[in-house]
């Protein structure tokens, strides 16, 4: 995910990207800072996903106890077997739903672009709209084979 999106997820819920998984590296000049980022391994198009989902889980963790929503952070972000999976330091059956949505919708959302996709591909699957489908993915057979529910 490109880092001007990254920033914009930290923004939306800066207590859940611990200094561990954002962080400054150098400043480059007035008001210009460099970052390095790592949790998030997975493409542009699955942001609206992920802000809405950082967003609902911040709003959340503020209503749980200070000892316990200060220890709560995002571990891993990252595309698996073609859908979304996000890692957290604390789970509870609110943030396990909140997840486990936000995971289920990614299998029609287009990593690259957002738009409407489904799963794709037989041996490395992926979540891609017609536009993002690798020409030999393209036909009936492999799109019946990943048919979403």
């Amino acid at each position: 995910m490109r880092v001007e999106l990254c920033q914009k997820l930290h923004e939306a819920a800066p207590s859940l990207f611990g200094t561990e998984t954002f962080f400054t590296v150098e400043e480059l000049g007035p008001g210009i800072k460099s970052y390095r980022w790592f949790p998030i391994q997975c493409d542009d198009g699955w942001f609206d996903l992920l802000f809405g989902l950082c967003t609902k889980l911040n709003a959340y963790i503020k209503t749980l106890p200070e000892e316990i929503a200060n220890e709560i952070v995002i571990t891993q972000i990252k595309e698996k077997y073609g859908t979304l999976r996000f890692y957290m330091s604390h789970y509870d059956p609110v943030v396990d739903k909140m997840i486990e949505e936000a995971e289920n919708e990614s299998a029609s959302v287009c990593e690259v672009c957002g738009k409407k996709g489904k799963l794709r591909g037989k041996t490395w699957v992926y979540t891609a709209c017609e536009l993002h489908t690798k020409p030999y993915d393209l036909t009936d057979e492999t799109d019946a084979d990943n048919s979403v529910s």
